[in-house]
């Protein structure tokens, strides 16, 4: 084993040495990529680097300078990033490089092979040219870590911003994007079984999630990890996870064993925690498994030790999965690394590690990476160092042909849906027994909905040639075609002309091409059915489902010319019933059923729609009102009917529109405007607050715009400038108190910021989750109002929540209700602490009168005072 460090293995720009977050190799083992503090992935050659090897073994006195200047340029150096690249990470396939930013961009790169057209202003010395295929930006905070699955079909992304983004291998496309997380994520690897995939996150929980392969990508969460990660601290920037070589353990960092550091295995199957890798002295950033797995030496009969020495003795499960690999005689090995500057290199048969490099680097450990034979493993570090570790032949052990690796993930179903061979006879025999019942309910549907062959074993031979007489087959499909001579009424009906030979019916569109016209199956010989069809098309239509209704139904009675009345076949009342809705469906489509337009009648909800195609509707179906729908009869009709739900409730319409300010008769809600003044204080010590938002209401979401421009807040007192400071929010409200001297703030996203007179923040920002349209106060507590009726009190002075959620609809709505609406003309006036007990009193407005209510922490609930007639009291 050799421990290397080249000087020229680092991200350097003119005399200043950038920090390295990311390393990996290439699936060939040709070349390798970083990337770092300085926004650049660079493209290093695995070949060079053997080279300048080989000459340090035959002049052990070579130095930097003697090296050719060729082995020390990178292959290429790219610079597409805004910000530090924090992960880089070849496809299995070798087509593509995804790298990833704390500029929330997954920029995948591909090398260009034919290097057309001119180089990239910066890169015109670089030997390979790698160009941007993709662009992909679903992030909205850092880009921790990515990985693709083993048959580069998926590439799964963390970052900082909770969320675990999943997309297309091939496409780019994003296919879901899961918040299941509670903070950062920071790690996650795939299952080489190509099953499952993990994450690690900083809400201390490892997430095993189920990849599963079906039309639809699905993914559901297999079993979540906590023990080991209880106590995890907080403090490092990585969780980089590894998967084993044959499936069998997933290696985390940052796992605790007591007060000690640890990285913990995890076994794949029962998901236990029971083995740990302690011997770092500070938290472990990085694990990564060889890809090779190597001939194990123990060959104790009393069970394989596991991967920290002790034998394996809970349950029967993990005893016979012990066996298993006892049998296939394998062991795998993995280096861990992290804050410590140590790396560690662990074998799954031997109870201490095989070797410990102390303060290999000056700062902490990033990343490793193995190249595919298993005998180089290259670390990164903060110290903008990339050191190489070279491993002598059967240094770690025998390795088995890589190609053995795919047997050992044989049991766990490796890549079982796109095998082009089957696992056995039984499964071929299986296969081909549901090709063939799947091509024979296709041929049932085809000839169901196209022109179905009629048989009927049950009658003579004689009466099957009668029917092939009359009704034409598949072979030569005889439709309805409707004479325009014979057609009375007002409706347009486009009659295409037909030659003799032909025998599908076919129109010209405005643009000269020939389209296929759709034809309608119905009895030839009905003579009352086709003198309706010849009024209307629409009864044509109704009384062609009636003929295939009711050839569907009976079955054994074929349709023939002899049949004068096919629908007689059905009872009348069923055959009202046929294409109708059994749900209530409403006159402009299914989403006005959960938006809502207006209120109508269940009746009216089935009324013909406004298109020309289906103005003329069924005479026979009574659910169907052929009248055109009055909007004005609606209006001045006394009756009302109610929809089930309400499109003011809706998230939409609750973060969209204007703060609703119908409970209380004076809101504190600033006006939209380009600067605001509050003032607060006496004239001893007066403040005033500047607001300037920085983009309108209508716009008061929008994110981006926010950014660009955000709301800036400036305080004054005895004419100094003491406040200044941004909000990427659009502020509704703010109120001075004295007494506590400090500013209250309420913005649009329902957020509430407290700061003193002074420009600190006096409590982290709280969430309200509903927009303030009231903030008063009274000596040290603050009292808000939500737009949704809702009260929450705070003592500022001793940073204690009072009440919290207190609603205000049961004293509102306290008068009984007459009729459909409910109207409501009472609204809040004032509200006040009582400072003998810290009850909450409101008082109330209407046209009559005025009532004052007082909610009490003891009881609970409201309850009323002695009512005071308007005249007497004075509007706050």
């Amino acid at each position: 084993m050799k421990v290397l460090k080249f000087p020229w293995l680092t991200h350097k720009e003119e005399s200043r040495h950038y920090e390295i977050y990311t390393v990996d190799v290439s699936p060939d083992g040709k070349s390798i990529a970083t990337g770092g503090l300085d926004g650049k992935v660079i493209i290093w050659s695995v070949d060079s680097i053997r080279k300048v090897i080989e000459a340090m073994q035959k002049d052990p006195k070579l130095t930097s300078n003697d090296i050719d200047p060729e082995w020390k340029r990178p292959l290429a150096s790219m610079n597409r990033h805004t910000g530090s690249v924090t992960c880089v990470k070849f496809s299995p396939d070798g087509k593509y490089l995804a790298s990833g930013s704390d500029d929330r961009i997954l920029l995948i790169w591909a090398l260009d092979e034919e290097q057309s057209g001119q180089p990239i202003f910066g890169s015109e010395f670089d030997k390979e040219r790698w160009t941007v295929r993709k662009r992909l930006v679903a992030h909205e905070n850092d880009i921790q870590d990515i990985c693709w699955a083993p048959d580069s079909s998926i590439l799964v992304s963390v970052g900082l911003d909770r969320s675990v983004v999943v997309w297309s291998g091939s496409t780019f496309e994003k296919l879901k994007k899961l918040d299941v997380h509670q903070s950062q994520v920071k790690g996650v690897v795939f299952d080489p079984a190509n099953k499952y995939f993990a994450t690690a996150s900083d809400d201390r929980t490892l997430k095993i999630f189920r990849y599963h392969k079906t039309g639809d990508d699905s993914f559901t969460i297999e079993h979540i990890v906590y023990e080991p990660f209880r106590e995890s601290p907080l403090t490092t920037y990585f969780r980089r996870l590894s998967w084993s070589p044959d499936g069998q353990h997933i290696a985390a960092p940052n796992a605790t064993n007591g007060p000690v550091s640890s990285v913990a295995i995890i076994n794949r199957g029962n998901w236990d925690t029971n083995i740990g890798l302690i011997g770092h002295d500070a938290p472990s950033e990085v694990a990564q498994f060889s890809p090779r797995l190597y001939e194990s030496n123990d060959q104790k009969s009393n069970g394989k030790k596991n991967i920290n020495g002790n034998a394996d003795n809970n349950n029967n499960s993990n005893k016979k999965r012990d066996s298993d690999v006892l049998e296939e005689n394998v062991e795998s090995i993995v280096a861990t690394a992290g804050q410590d500057k140590t790396l560690a290199v662990w074998s799954t048969s031997k109870m201490r590690p095989i070797f410990v490099a102390f303060d290999i680097a000056n700062k902490s450990i990033t990343d490793l990476a193995w190249n595919p034979t298993g005998d180089m493993l290259f670390v990164s570090s903060l110290d903008s160092s990339l050191t190489v570790i070279t491993f002598e032949k059967d240094e770690l052990g025998k390795a088995i042909p890589i190609e053995d690796n795919m047997k050992h993930l044989h049991r766990y179903g490796v890549d079982k849906d796109s095998l082009d061979f089957p696992e056995s006879v039984k499964q071929l025999k299986l296969e081909n027994t549901a090709l063939t019942l799947k091509k024979k309910r296709l041929q049932e549907l085809d000839t169901r909905f196209s022109g179905p062959q009629l048989s009927t074993p049950s009658k003579p031979k004689k009466k099957e040639t009668t029917i092939g007489k009359s009704v034409s087959t598949s072979m030569e499909p005889k439709r309805l075609s409707i004479d325009p001579t014979k057609r009375e009424g007002s409706v347009n009906i486009l009659i295409p002309k037909r030659k003799q030979d032909t025998k599908l019916n076919t129109t010209v569109i405005k643009n000269g091409k020939k389209r296929v016209m759709p034809t309608l199956i119905s009895s030839s010989g009905s003579t009352s059915t086709s003198s309706s069809s010849n009024n209307n098309l629409v009864n044509t239509t109704q009384s062609s489902r009636k003929s295939i209704s009711s050839l569907s139904i009976t079955g054994s009675k074929p349709l023939n010319s002899n049949n004068k009345n096919n629908s007689d076949l059905l009872p009348s009342a069923l055959m009202k019933k046929i294409g109708t809705s059994s749900v209530a469906i409403p006159r402009l489509g299914l989403h006005t059923l959960v938006m809502g337009v207006r209120e109508r009648s269940r009746n009216r909800f089935v009324a013909g729609d406004g298109d020309n195609e289906n103005n003329g509707s069924d005479k026979e179906d009574t659910n169907m009102d052929n009248t055109k729908y009055d909007d004005t009869a609606t209006e001045n009709n006394a009756t009302e009917f109610l929809m089930t739900l309400n499109a003011k409730l809706t998230p939409d319409k609750v973060w969209s529109d204007e703060p609703s300010t119908r409970y209380i008769e004076s809101s504190s809600i600033v006006p939209d405007t380009d600067t605001v003044l509050r003032e607060c204080g006496d004239m001893s010590e007066f403040h005033t607050l500047e607001i300037h938002n920085g983009v309108e209401r209508s716009i008061q979401f929008d994110t981006e715009a926010l950014l660009e421009n955000p709301t800036r807040v400036l305080g004054y007192s005895k004419g100094q400038r003491t406040i200044e400071m941004f909000i990427p929010e659009v502020i509704l409200c703010a109120l001075g108190i004295p007494k506590c001297k400090c500013w209250c703030l309420a913005t649009a996203n329902g957020s509430l910021i407290i700061i003193s007179c002074s420009g600190q923040l006096k409590t982290p920002k709280i969430q309200m989750g509903h927009k303030i349209v009231k903030l008063t106060s009274q000596d040290n507590y603050l009292i808000a109002f939500t737009e949704r009726g809702l009260f929450f009190v705070w003592d500022l002075k001793n940073m204690k929540t009072v009440y919290r959620n207190i609603p205000v609809l049961p004293i509102l709505n306290n008068k009984p209700i007459q009729g459909h609406r409910v109207r409501v003309n009472t609204c809040v006036r004032s509200c006040t602490i009582d400072p003998t007990d810290q009850s909450l009193v409101v008082e109330m407005a209407s046209p009559d009168d005025t009532y004052s209510y007082r909610w009490t922490k003891s009881l609970g609930c409201w309850s009323e005072d002695i009512p005071t007639t308007s005249k007497e009291t004075k509007s706050v």
